[in-house]
């Protein structure tokens, strides 16, 4: 087996950024973990605990979803502003992050996917997607067989992740078809670039750089209708549901974003 030895000193930059990150813990991990120290199988058990990670508020008033590819270099920059919408608003915003590798123009990128999605499972995710984006550059021309030896080493050196379960949720055809499930979620609400931010189902195109204040301000009108919803006796749920499903154009279309089994 091919294995990579992460240099000292760009883990040490990707142990000091996941410390400084430590701000919103994902909501999701917490419940998978508990589950695989169990004993139970993690496949079975809660799927969507397994394959739609997410962070911040459990009982959220506005739902902020970010189709992200991991080789893609402004997806990087998403992640501060994700970062950003937590630190404000930790009690009513929830972010959940979505798999749109767009294979085309990067060949990584849905390995790249599995592989987070393979560390949820040891509630890592986070991590390891901060790591992947934090160490690109260094990564984004190996060839499969390389990127798959250096993500090995990277999610044991960084995340700690258990090797052996990591190498072999790799090869699990569930996630990958999780990965699919996302871009069939992608294509039905005409998301086809990276990174794409969803607010209440609403499509923000928030620029990474600079000053631009889109996703901030699209978060507060929600957050403003939602207020005045409940303040005029809507339920919560029931409210948000409606809501994304009529931005979504369908009450249906809902349900893959508003995720009935949130811990």
């Amino acid at each position: 087996m091919l294995r990579l030895l992460i240099p000292i000193a760009l883990l040490s930059l990707v142990l000091t950024a996941c410390q400084e990150r430590a701000l919103a813990p994902p909501i999701l991990e917490a419940t998978t973990t508990a589950a695989v120290a169990a004993g139970d199988d993690p496949t079975t058990v809660a799927p969507d605990a397994v394959t739609t990670p997410a962070s911040g508020a459990r009982e959220p008033l506005v739902v902020v979803t970010i189709f992200a590819d991991a080789q893609c270099p402004f997806c990087r920059a998403a992640e501060e502003l994700s970062d950003k919408l937590l630190r404000h608003w930790p009690d009513v915003v929830q972010v959940q992050f979505r798999q749109l590798p767009l294979e085309q123009m990067h060949p990584l990128a849905r390995a790249a996917a599995i592989a987070n999605l393979a560390a949820h499972r040891q509630g890592r995710y986070a991590c390891l997607s901060h790591a992947l984006y934090a160490t690109q550059d260094a990564w984004q021309r190996d060839d499969e067989q390389l990127f798959r030896a250096r993500v090995l080493a990277l999610a044991e050196e960084a995340c700690h992740v258990d090797p052996v379960r990591f190498e072999a949720d790799m090869r699990d055809p569930a996630l990958s078809r999780a990965v699919d499930a996302d871009l069939d979620r992608a294509e039905a609400a005409s998301v086809n670039a990276t990174p794409t931010f969803l607010v209440n189902g609403v499509n923000v195109r928030a620029r990474t750089r600079g000053t631009d204040d889109s996703l901030p301000s699209a978060v507060r009108r929600e957050l403003a209708l939602a207020r005045k919803a409940i303040a005029d006796g809507a339920d919560r749920a029931e409210w948000l549901r409606e809501r994304v499903g009529a931005n979504l154009g369908e009450v249906r279309g809902a349900d893959w974003l508003l995720d009935d089994r949130l811990p």
